[in-house]
């Protein structure tokens, strides 16, 4: 009789960024191919219709949860997920959201992102500082095997927890280099300059605006660039207001940068992939990320990236990117605008991205998750 496995994707939205890339791909080719074992995909009720186009919609099940309301849908989970459990005779679990939710009684795999609320306390508020510092630590401890996208994180965890490193397996998440590289019309360019009001030269960062992203020292940066170099590049920022931003906008008035500054919330993938293959340079500031999309798929859309040499970002990027100290905004400045005025090191960086891209599959990062799922499997016969 073959066991069942389930995937809590309950916090699965159309806005869930990079988590929800991974939900996506993982339920793309979980769905699509066939295993030793049988499988259950659990949804929040605003999500499931979302799954429709999948022929073999029995595998999804839909939870009287919203998924975007956390601390419902978290107290709520408590008392659903036994029933669930005991409903569809689940032997393991599978969480990518870095803990276990609450009402979990049975052998759990959990795939950590990364620890930012630990390195960053003052990025979150109390409720969910004390939430996550609580689950993760228990979930470490409980999981029965622990995923993680890189090498950094997977040391960050086992400091931080003091955990058996044979328990964690580092799985590369991977890069979708066709949506990126399929080149956009003038008539797209032109809509998205309108609708976001671009420049015909600017710099690129996406993220949302928090604190870890590090933009303050980015503006700055990029007042200096326009100060001493007079480049008749815009800065545009791509991210929802997440969290402490407001002193973002308070330094673009400060620095009467605001006509120099373009802050955009939520793109869509069209535009997206626009604004990237257009960009001049693509920056990433960070001060801590557990992996990094963000410079994979401006290398995907052929862009020079300008990277942090923080956290995961050096594991990420590695020798295709112009590294900078991001406490140095000096540092910052030079290295985009070296990268902005230089047509060498610019081909140099596009030629070493394209080769950089290729550690990064996402057939490869489920298929490696599914052999997880049956070592984990085999452990529990």
């Amino acid at each position: 009789m073959k066991k069942k496995i389930a995937l809590n994707a309950l916090v699965l939205t159309e806005e869930s960024g990079g988590l929800g890339t991974y939900l996506n791909q993982l339920i793309e080719y979980l769905h699509s191919n066939d295993f030793d074992f049988e499988l259950i995909i659990f949804l929040a009720e605003d999500t499931y219709e979302s799954k429709n186009q999948f022929k073999n919609k029995e595998v999804f099940k839909k939870v009287k949860v919203i998924s975007n309301k956390a601390i419902t849908r978290i107290m709520r989970e408590k008392y659903l997920w036994p029933k669930l459990l005991k409903e569809y005779k689940i032997d393991l679990l599978h969480s990518p959201i870095s803990y276990i939710p609450l009402g979990i009684d049975i052998p759990s795999l959990i795939t950590i992102h990364d620890l930012g609320f630990f390195h960053f306390p003052q990025n979150y508020t109390l409720l969910r500082r004390t939430f996550l510092k609580k689950m993760i630590r228990d979930s470490v401890e409980k999981a029965v095997k622990v995923i993680t996208i890189s090498e950094f994180t997977k040391k960050d965890i086992i400091n931080t927890f003091n955990t058996n490193p044979d328990k964690i397996s580092v799985i590369y998440e991977g890069m979708d280099k066709g949506k990126y590289q399929k080149k956009s019309n003038s008539k797209k360019l032109e809509i998205a300059r309108e609708k976001h009001g671009l420049s015909d030269k600017y710099i690129l960062s996406v993220g949302h605006l928090e604190p870890r992203k590090n933009y303050l020292r980015l503006i700055k940066a990029f007042e200096i660039i326009k100060k001493k170099y007079n480049l008749p590049h815009k800065l545009v920022i791509i991210g929802r207001e997440n969290w402490k931003f407001k002193k973002i906008f308070e330094l673009i008035n400060e620095l009467g940068l605001k006509d120099q500054i373009v802050l955009t919330r939520f793109v869509s993938e069209d535009d997206l992939i626009t604004i990237y293959q257009n960009a001049d340079v693509f920056v990433t500031a960070s001060t801590f990320e557990g992996f990094g999309f963000t410079p994979l798929e401006a290398m995907a859309a052929g862009i020079p990236v300008a990277a942090s040499n923080a956290s995961s970002i050096p594991e990420v990027v590695g020798d295709a990117a112009n590294m900078f100290d991001p406490l140095d905004v000096d540092d910052i400045a030079n290295n985009i605008y070296e990268v902005i005025c230089s047509d060498q090191l610019r081909k140099e960086l596009v030629h070493k991205g394209h080769i950089n891209l290729k550690r990064f599959d996402w057939k490869e990062c489920c298929c490696q998750t599914v052999q997880e799922y049956e070592n984990v499997i085999r452990m529990l016969k």
